[in-house]
């Protein structure tokens, strides 16, 4: 018969991670600083990287704006592939600009 473990005794009996494990970091520390991100977000349809400063585009459509969608697209070309799944009656897209920094 299995013998019930409790997850006090799971979390106790794992093996710490070492102090300079690269496993008990959660972002690359350069320096004393954080390491910058290098752009302000990717396109939801080609992956490309929007940077800093850069023109973007967003749907008009209240519900791709919503934070847990936040759909960012870089160029009209990739907002216009996102119609035929999103079934929108009227939309068009927002020309946005990335913040600076």
């Amino acid at each position: 018969m299995r013998s019930l473990v409790h997850a006090r005794e799971v979390r106790a009996s794992r093996p710490q991670s070492e102090p300079g494990c690269a496993c008990s970091r959660a972002r690359v520390v350069y320096d004393g600083r954080m390491a910058e991100p290098a752009a302000f977000r990717v396109c939801s349809i080609c992956r490309k990287p929007i940077g800093f400063g850069k023109v973007y585009y967003v749907c008009s459509v209240s519900t791709c704006n919503r934070t847990r969608t936040a759909l960012f697209f870089c160029s009209v070309g990739c907002w216009s592939d996102h119609l035929p799944t999103a079934r929108h009656r009227d939309a068009w897209a927002e020309e946005r600009v990335a913040p600076k920094s």
